[in-house]
């Protein structure tokens, strides 16, 4: 007699619970997965920016090259809070003009430096200066012409602020440089911070400010302004901030 045929166990096939082609794309999807987290996690590490040291101190900043200012005999410089500017890479000093168009009050050159890759760039004057209960009036952004740093920024553009308090008014132009790149608005300094293609990162932060008498014409004061600013940039990016190769 024929014996009979074998059958499989109620609820089995006799096949594998797993075809191999499920197999193969399994092991693939879990290869591809690994070496996609391991390939971001490299490429988190390669983006990652690092701080950069300025190549002089700001405290050694040469103003006898300002051609059209001096230092006043008895200086009021501002006292600087080191905790509240967020950093100690700081200047501040106080200059008179020596350009009789350009008016006897005094103008001051305020210069910080930052190189956090993390910093959220808190400190802007239109933002200081309302805390501490003074208006701003008007806000806007202008263009000076920079010879001193062509040919690669002939001119640049800077905020312009009118202040208030107490009767008093003040004019205030202020800009960032960054990476070897001028910005006038603190939210493209923030998207500057993260391009790619370089490995450091520094912003600074400079500002001009003067008196502006209530009878005074505003333009003597913004060319005050702008004059000490043209005279001070090419020297703190020819001596102080880093070389854009050493960014790389």
């Amino acid at each position: 007699m024929p014996e009979p045929k074998q059958t499989a166990p109620s609820g089995k096939t006799g096949r594998s619970v797993l075809p191999l082609p499920f197999l193969i794309c399994a092991i693939i999807l879990a290869g591809t997965a690994l070496w996609l987290r391991q390939g971001m996690v490299k490429i988190s590490v390669m983006m990652q920016k690092e701080p950069i040291a300025l190549r002089k101190p700001l405290n050694q900043f040469d103003r006898s090259r300002l051609k059209s200012f001096r230092r006043p005999t008895f200086p009021s410089d501002t006292k600087l809070d080191f905790e509240a500017i967020g950093t100690k890479d700081a200047l501040c000093e106080q200059y008179i003009s020596v350009d009789p168009e350009l008016g006897t009050d005094p103008v001051e050159l305020f210069v910080t430096y930052y190189s956090d890759p993390k910093d959220k760039v808190p400190h802007t004057p239109e933002v200081c200066y309302r805390q501490v209960d003074t208006s701003v009036e008007s806000m806007t952004s202008i263009t000076i012409d920079t010879p001193g740093l062509a040919p690669k920024h002939p001119a640049i553009d800077v905020r312009r602020l009118v202040l208030s308090q107490q009767g008093s008014k003040a004019v205030i132009l202020y800009l960032f440089y960054t990476n070897g790149r001028t910005y006038y608005d603190r939210e493209q300094v923030r998207w500057s911070i993260h391009l790619p293609g370089e490995r450091h990162v520094y912003f600074s932060k400079i500002e001009v400010v003067t008196r502006l008498p209530v009878d005074s014409e505003i333009n003597t004061a913004v060319a005050r302004c702008s004059r000490i600013l043209r005279e001070a940039l090419p020297i703190l990016v020819a001596d102080h901030y880093p070389e854009d190769a050493q960014l790389k």
